[in-house]
């Protein structure tokens, strides 16, 4: 029978870093460009509704976004095709694009000083973008169909688990229940901080953050890939 201590592993604590920053980088979104860099059915919504009110340069400023994002899902996906069972290699190589494409949205935040049109397309883009990556590759790191973002979703899965777990008496749903209930525990912290915060810290201070996240996940998954290492050696 599975036990807690085989549920709380460093897949679990990677999957729940990437659901705070998912939070964190929602929120943050919506704040600052007034979209989505993840719930892209808010961005649809926005499209069409704009559409209908002849805000026609809105509308595509959405359309934009929810490409990035389809983009971003594309190349992640076509990543893990060509890398095939190198998964460590493949979530590397999709962190260390996350950090390129946050570092870049300071950039076009630097000329927005200069004009306005600059923050207005690229920094939604790369939050889309960088969304993207994160759903991606925290699918990647579940065996169940989770999601950084989609908490409505979530919240039916953990009460459909409970209710199977409790008719059927069985322990493997209530502890998927746990997991999702950690998921959706790590989103709320994560939108949570960001409010907190955000009347005290401008938007590069809020990047660091996500970044100083970013690079944990990188260290993370460097200390656990060596220590597999080296106890496939002990066990040869």
């Amino acid at each position: 029978m599975e036990s807690l201590k085989d549920r709380f592993n460093v897949n679990l604590l990677k999957a729940l870093i990437l659901v705070f920053i998912g939070g964190y980088l929602e929120l943050f979104s919506f704040i600052y460009f007034n979209a989505f860099s993840g719930m892209q059915t808010g961005n649809l919504i926005y499209i069409f509704t704009n559409l209908i009110d002849s805000n026609y340069m809105k509308s595509l400023f959405y359309l934009f976004i929810l490409l990035a994002f389809i983009v971003g899902i594309i190349f992640s996906e076509l990543l893990h095709l060509f890398l095939k069972k190198k998964e460590f290699l493949y979530r590397i190589i999709i962190y260390s694009t996350m950090i390129v494409f946050l570092s870049l949205s300071l950039i076009f935040k630097t000329l927005d000083q200069i004009n306005p049109d600059y923050l207005f397309y690229g920094g939604p883009i790369l939050f889309s973008l960088t969304g993207a990556l994160l759903s991606h590759s925290f699918t990647k790191l579940n065996s169940h169909q989770l999601s950084t973002t989609m908490m409505t979703a979530m919240i039916k899965q953990i009460t459909a688990k409970i209710v199977d777990g409790i008719k059927e008496k069985n322990i493997t749903f209530l502890l998927d229940a746990l997991d999702i209930f950690l998921i959706i525990i790590s989103f709320i912290i994560g939108v949570v901080i960001f409010y907190v915060l955000h009347p005290y810290i401008d938007f590069y201070y809020h990047i660091l953050i996500v970044l100083c996240m970013v690079v944990l996940l990188i260290i993370v998954e460097i200390i656990n890939k060596m220590l597999l290492n080296n106890h496939n050696e002990i066990q040869n």
